[in-house]
Formats: structure tokens, sequence, C-alpha cells
């Protein structure tokens, strides 16, 4: 009994290994130079500025660069530095280390959950092999060393383009399991929109392109859309309107205007 129970410990521990190794090699890889570095361009310094006077001002819903209102992005960046300052440092350190560190903590999920989802319909070996080429890739290696948005906004991607294929090939389409994923799902697109915004972008292309592709509609209502809509409408309303009440603004249309617009345009 004794050999038994000590041989699926022993099977269970191999199951953690692939987790470990690549938890070593993101620490390797992102953790060199974080605190070393300075800072790398405009927009690191920018999130930093705005971050810190957030922390100074005591005003979470205020995004400002010095005396004028960034309407660029939402604040969630922001809220995530926040809170690594909060933990690590002070708001009058100069140190940029700490509001890198959300990145880092970022780069280094999407590496463990891409291993995780791609052993889901691979095999173990390929899983890692695609972990791997992530992790070392040299665009995310710059990222999880950088005070920006996007490997925060990589890891809500791949959490709910994750969730959304195991809703896809669950089967039963009902359990605990089935109704975890389509609750990280509808989180993970809450918080990209709080992020950035495109994440809802991907989400709908996805959804389509796949629901096109196998000529079936009728699983969208596995995703319990209407619900889900309403959740994502809730969570991202509070927070708009928060800041809305802060700068005495349209805080979403001075975004869009300022920010998306000129980019699509140009």
């Amino acid at each position: 009994m004794n050999k038994l129970f000590l041989l699926q410990k022993i099977k269970l521990d191999r199951r953690f290994i692939p987790f470990l190794l690549l938890l070593i090699f993101c620490f390797f890889v992102y953790l060199p130079g974080i605190a070393e570095l300075p800072v790398i361009d405009r927009d690191e310094a920018h999130f930093a500025q705005a971050t810190k006077q957030m922390l100074q001002s005591g005003n979470f819903f205020q995004i400002r660069f010095q005396d004028q209102t960034r309407f660029r992005k939402p604040p969630g960046i922001n809220w995530l530095q926040a809170l690594s300052v909060k933990l690590w440092s002070s708001a009058d350190s100069i140190a940029i280390w700490p509001y890198r560190l959300p990145s880092t903590f970022g780069a280094t999920c999407s590496v463990l959950l891409i291993y995780f989802f791609a052993s889901r319909f691979s095999s173990r070996k390929t899983a890692f092999l695609a972990a791997m080429m992530l992790a070392s890739s040299l665009l995310l290696v710059t990222e999880a060393h950088m005070a920006v948005i996007d490997a925060s906004l990589l890891l809500t991607v791949v959490i709910m383009q994750g969730a959304l294929w195991l809703i896809w090939n669950d089967k039963q389409r009902s359990g605990v399991q089935y109704f975890l994923w389509l609750i990280f799902f509808w989180l993970a697109l809450s918080a990209g929109l709080v992020l950035k915004g495109v994440t809802a972008l991907v989400a709908i292309l996805s959804i389509i392109t796949l629901s096109i592709w196998e000529k079936d509609w009728r699983w969208l209502k596995d995703l319990h859309v209407f619900y889900g809509l309403i959740f994502v409408a809730g969570i991202t309303f509070c927070w708009l309107y928060f800041v809305n009440q802060a700068e005495h603004s349209n805080y979403l249309w001075q975004m869009l205007h300022r920010d998306l617009l000129p980019k699509l345009q140009g």
C-alpha cells in the first residue's frame, strides 16, 4: 500500500517538473537586469510616472502625467504597478524595477499557461517546446523587462483563448470544470478591457472564425453570451464611471478620439 502511494506521488510530482523547469528558465531570463536597466523608452517612463502620481495623490482613478490627463489607455496597468510598488517599494522611491514586476509576472504566467493549455491537446514534449519558444522569444524577454502593458495583456489573452478552447472542446457542457473555465473566460476578457481594450477584438474574431469554420453557431449558448456581456459591461461601467468622475470628462470618448482613431488613421 505504501509503495503504491509512493509511486502515485512520484507520478504526480513528475507532472510538475515541466512547470518547475519553465519557471526556473523564466527567472534566469527575465529577472537579470530588471533593476539595473535604465528606463528603456518613453512609454515606460509615462506609465511609471502616472502610477507614481496615483500613489502620491491617493486617487487611483486619475491617470495623469505631470499636470496632463493621459487619455491614452485604461488604468489597469497603473493599478497593477501601484499594487507592486505598495508591496515591494514606496511611492517616494525612484527605482523602476517595482513598476516592471507586473510585466515579469505576466510573461512568466503566460509561459506556464501556454504549456498547460498546449499539453491538453498535444504531447507534453510539444507543449514544453512551445512554451520554451515563447519564453525565449526576444520580444517577450524585452517586454518582461519593461513597465508597459503588453506582457500583462498577453496573460489575459492566453487565459481567454485557452478557456475558450476548453469550453469549445468540453463534451459534457456541464460540471464544475466547465463553469470554472467559463468564469475565467469572461474575467480575462474584462481584465483585458481594463488593460488595453483589444482583448475583446481577439475574442470576437476567434468566436466568429471558429463558428464559420465549423458551421456551428449553436455552441454559443455554452458561452452564456448574454450573461457574460452583462458581467463584462458591469465591470467596465464601474471603472469608467469612477474615472469619468475623477477627471470630470468622458474618458472613453477622449481615449478613442485622442489615441485609437489617430492610430487607425495612421
